[in-house]
């Protein structure tokens, strides 16, 4: 089963081929990637073999993401769901957990994740930081729905977690100046970039998780100002950015007046990922 669902994979041109049919089989098969490896004797039931038929089938022909195929993926050791309401977590986005987690102590804050869709960003904070609370915003409340059951998945974190419908941080108006640290992974592509996207990203992905506009940094310049009015003097700004975004937003945040100088963080590739930036008194 394996070995003719890998052709078919590549003949479609998707290179990990054999990596993508053993966890579509795995979870057709309810069982662990491991698992399937260590016991490859144990025979498959006829309705897992047939969710893994179609699964392969779309794969090839609608170049559906795995994760959406099977609604699983893992984030900073965390099981979430997906499906086409958010976008997939990646890697390269738990550089921005990584970042925040380095900067903070032990004493209990609040903290906002701004376009939080799965809930991913929200949750890793949440179980690395058990003084802290987490508001985690978007404006799609379809989005809102899956982070819900990724915080009802993982409890321990989601009871810290408190989900919030806002155009950027237009709901937090009322508790302006009593805010630590924002976290924003924000959409950083521009239209005109949408040529440029694999397949399973420009057909599948929710558009309004992907593009910011015409411009790449125009929700990130929207956020700036708000994040000002909202986060407590001493507060923290940490930002998701593509890495051709890395010179303007230095720039844009040091003309801002409310910010200190912008620092940068490299992802595991050594592309610029993360802009941090501490609220001025």
């Amino acid at each position: 089963m394996l070995t003719k669902a890998e052709r078919q994979l590549r003949n479609a041109g998707i290179e990990a081929a054999r990596l993508e049919v053993e966890v579509l089989l795995a979870a057709a098969s309810g069982r662990t990637r491991t698992d399937l490896l260590a016991f490859p004797e144990r025979p498959v039931a006829r309705e897992a073999r047939r969710r893994f038929e179609m699964w392969v089938h779309r794969r090839c022909r609608e170049r559906v993401p795995v994760q959406y195929l099977t609604n699983q993926q893992e984030f900073w050791s965390l099981d979430l769901y997906v499906d086409e309401r958010v976008l997939i977590p990646r890697p390269e986005t738990e550089c921005l957990v990584d970042e925040v987690l380095h900067r903070v102590g032990p004493k209990p804050e609040v903290w906002v994740d701004v376009g939080t869709g799965s809930g991913a960003v929200a949750l890793a904070l949440a179980s690395e930081h058990p003084a802290c609370r987490v508001l985690a915003l978007d404006v799609s409340r379809a989005a809102l729905e899956v982070a819900a059951i990724n915080c009802r998945r993982n409890p321990e974190a989601g009871e810290r977690v408190t989900l919030v419908a806002s155009n950027l941080l237009s709901a937090l108006r009322p508790i302006r100046g009593l805010v630590q640290r924002i976290v924003a992974n924000l959409p950083y592509i521009s239209h005109a970039e949408e040529h440029t996207l694999a397949p399973e990203v420009a057909d599948h992905e929710p558009p309004g998780a992907l593009f910011a506009g015409e411009e790449a940094s125009a929700l990130i310049r929207r956020l700036l100002p708000e994040a000002a009015e909202i986060l407590s003097p001493g507060g923290s700004l940490h930002i998701e950015i593509g890495p051709s975004l890395r010179e303007e937003m230095i720039s844009f945040i040091s003309m801002s007046g409310s910010f200190a100088a912008a620092e940068v963080r490299k992802d595991a590739l050594g592309h610029p990922r993360v802009v941090s930036a501490v609220r001025l008194p």
